[in-house]
């Protein structure tokens, strides 16, 4: 609270007498103190509304730490639980079936394989393979007499 004093003139002041220039500043004086008073007074009138306030920002402060407590106990829990459901999904999709079809199968545009013919010639050669097999085992087994120097077949010679 800014305090201003003015005198009109020092000339006035020095030309009054001792005794009123005292009880002017003894006046000053409590006028002065009268004030410095009113900040101490208003201080303990207000004194009160500030320990409320006060009360309530620190209430205010508990409860948005326990509400941000409570937020991220629920963003843990939607998070496993998401977890969880996502589990469950692909469990059960390999559960419920054993075989999946991921696309369906391209058409060939050429033939994959050999040609007839060759087919057909490795089929002789492999048969004529296995005949000459079959004989070698037969001969091998005894169906040669050594001593005729011919083939028995069905116990006739030849």
């Amino acid at each position: 609270m800014p305090l201003q004093l003015q005198f009109g003139s020092t000339d006035g002041f020095a030309n009054t007498m001792r005794g009123e220039q005292i009880a002017a500043l003894d006046a000053l004086y409590l006028t002065l103190e009268g004030r410095l008073a009113e900040p101490d007074e208003e201080v303990a009138a207000l004194e009160p509304q500030i320990l409320t306030l006060q009360q309530e920002l620190q209430q205010t402060g508990t409860e948005a730490e326990r509400l941000g407590r409570d937020k991220n106990v629920a963003e843990e829990t939607y998070l496993a639980l998401a977890r969880k459901v996502d589990e469950v999904r692909i469990s059960t999709d390999e559960i419920g079936s054993g075989v999946r079809r991921a696309s369906t199968a391209a058409v060939p545009e050429q033939p994959v394989g050999r040609s007839r013919l060759i087919n057909t010639v490795l089929a002789v050669v492999l048969v004529a393979m296995i005949s000459v097999f079959v004989i070698l085992a037969h001969a091998w087994w005894g169906g040669v007499n050594a001593e005729e120097g011919s083939l028995e077949l069905d116990g006739a010679t030849e």
